[in-house]
């Protein structure tokens, strides 16, 4: 591999490098999706609405993405910030919907796709090789 390639994806096996790239490529996908869907949601709000629709559209269409693309660099970092927001949107989710079918539906599309993806992250910090690890060198 090229240097700064190999500094980006770090070192590792192949198969830890590999699912690093694929881990960032889901992360990416996943937050496109639910900032498409965030932004379909949030132009057909109300004034007179709660404030937890707002704040549940921030915490999971507006913060993945950044989430799953610092995991990627710092996945210590980024899989608590995905973890936790995973929990506030499950919590603001079930002050927004009142019925248990439209919680599952919005809990499968929103808050257990970063609840996923930040305990993958903290799986990958865990073996040891940051993604940085070899920049100083």
């Amino acid at each position: 591999m090229n240097g700064i390639l190999e500094r980006m994806i770090g070192a590792g096996t192949p198969a830890q490098r590999f699912a690093k790239l694929v881990h960032l490529y889901c992360g990416v996908a996943i937050g496109c999706i639910q900032l498409v869907i965030a932004f379909g949601i949030h132009f057909t709000f109300r004034g007179n609405e709660p404030g937890w629709p707002d704040l549940f559209l921030v915490i999971t269409g507006y913060l993945s993405l950044p989430a799953a693309i610092l995991s990627f660099f710092f996945p210590e970092a980024g899989g608590v910030w995905l973890v936790s927001m995973a929990v506030i949107s499950f919590v603001a989710l079930v002050q927004v919907v009142n019925d248990f079918a439209g919680i599952f539906r919005w809990f499968l599309i929103y808050s257990f796709p970063m609840l996923v993806l930040g305990v993958v992250a903290l799986l990958l910090s865990k073996t040891g090789h940051r993604l940085l690890n070899k920049a100083g060198q």
